[in-house]
C-alpha cells in the first residue's frame, strides 16, 4: 500500500526483526494501539526502533507479530533521547532491548 507523505514530515521505512511480541493497549480516549520493538541492520550498524501504531487496521494486522518475526514497518519518524537516573541523556540507555 502506498500513501502520500506530507512534505513537512520525516518518513521512515525499515525492514528488521521484531525483538518483542506486540502489546495491544488502549489510549485514554479508548482507541487501540499496538507497540513493539524492531532491530534493523543497515551497513553494519544496528538501529533499535520502537514502533507504535494507532490506525485500527494496522493494529489488527500487528496482532500477528511475534518476537523473532521479520517485519516491514513504515511511518513518521520521531527521535527521542533517554534521560537516565544520573541525569545524562543517551538515546540508548534504559531501552528494553
Amino acid at each position: 500500500m502506498y500513501q502520500q507523505v506530507p512534505a513537512d514530515s520525516t518518513y521512515l521505512t525499515a525492514i528488521g526483526t521484531a525483538t518483542t511480541d506486540v502489546v495491544i493497549a488502549m489510549t485514554k480516549a479508548a482507541k487501540p494501539y499496538a507497540r513493539f520493538t524492531v532491530k534493523a541492520e543497515v551497513a553494519k550498524e544496528t538501529h533499535w526502533l520502537s514502533v507504535i501504531a494507532f490506525d485500527a487496521a494496522v493494529v489488527d494486522g500487528a496482532r500477528q507479530v511475534r518476537q523473532g518475526a521479520r517485519v516491514d514497518v513504515g511511518g513518521r519518524l520521531q527521535v527521542r533521547t533517554w534521560t537516565g537516573t544520573d541525569g545524562k541523556e543517551d538515546p540508548y540507555d534504559g531501552l528494553p532491548f
